[in-house]
């Protein structure tokens, strides 16, 4: 939340499971690779990146913050439902954990992510879904 003009930016927190077949034998290291190239690319900032394993597969934990540039927060017009457009904002972040599997040529990301504003009050809910996934 804007603390001058009281808008604010909407993205949910949640967790995403994302899987997509390859058309190759995957690896983990080319997907640990690919995600390492993202995270530069986008200016993020890497918080802590580890092995994991669930359910026996082997995998790799990454927990990053990721800016969006020129953000445009809504407000709420006093007394109702609805939204207008708020001011300009230089940066927001969006704060993330991925946990990333390669498993029988598909790959497997799961994603908790939340704006790095409302991070402390959801990481433990976002941090227990995804441990709560098993194969």
């Amino acid at each position: 939340i804007d603390p001058v003009t009281k808008a604010f930016m909407r993205l949910p927190a949640s967790v995403k499971v994302l899987i997509a077949p390859a058309d190759h034998s995957l690896q983990l290291q080319e997907l640990i690779d690919v995600a390492n190239e993202d995270v530069r690319k986008t200016g993020s900032t890497r918080i802590s990146s580890k092995e994991i394993t669930i359910g026996g597969i082997r995998g790799y934990s990454q927990e990053f913050k990721t800016p969006f540039k020129n953000v445009i927060l809504t407000k709420n017009v006093t007394g109702t439902d609805k939204e207008e457009k708020g001011s300009l904002k230089e940066s927001a972040w969006r704060h993330q954990i991925d946990y990333i599997f390669a498993i029988d040529n598909f790959s497997v990301y799961i994603i908790g992510s939340a704006l790095e504003e409302a991070w402390s009050k959801r990481a433990d809910e976002i941090k227990a879904s995804l441990d709560s996934f098993n194969f």
